[in-house]
């Protein structure tokens, strides 16, 4: 994903409807974790949203997201999971994400997440 000129960065589709479930049974999921992997701007706050529906925007307007704040320090120095919070969904529900980097003109941040499936 990718910041704004001091302002969010486009909604990025980081979960499809066809990408769950994974193993074909279950029908609810949830986003717990990420790691962030690469940040391209240095001692720098950056705000993070992740939203769930037909669009990050219409998400986010319905209230249907979570966010929450990563420090790149000089180094990228936390490499262990950020644990993050959201209501199970239904399975086949796109995902967004999109982040700020505070006062900078763009701030490229490279992640990974991992997820729960749910039967019921």
């Amino acid at each position: 994903m990718d910041a704004g000129n001091v302002t969010w960065g486009d909604w990025l589709q980081f979960v499809g409807a066809t990408d769950t479930p994974t193993d074909g049974t279950a029908r609810y999921m949830d986003m717990h974790k990420m790691v962030v992997t690469y940040v391209e701007r240095a001692s720098t706050a950056h705000f993070i949203q992740i939203a769930w529906g037909t669009s990050g925007a219409a998400a986010y307007a319905a209230g249907d997201y979570t966010e929450f704040v990563y420090w790149a320090g000089a180094n990228v120095s936390r490499e262990a999971p950020i644990e993050l919070r959201m209501p199970r969904i239904a399975m086949g529900t796109k995902m967004w994400i999109r982040v700020l980097a505070v006062a900078k003109d763009t701030g490229q941040v490279s992640f990974f997440a991992g997820g729960h499936e749910y039967p019921n």
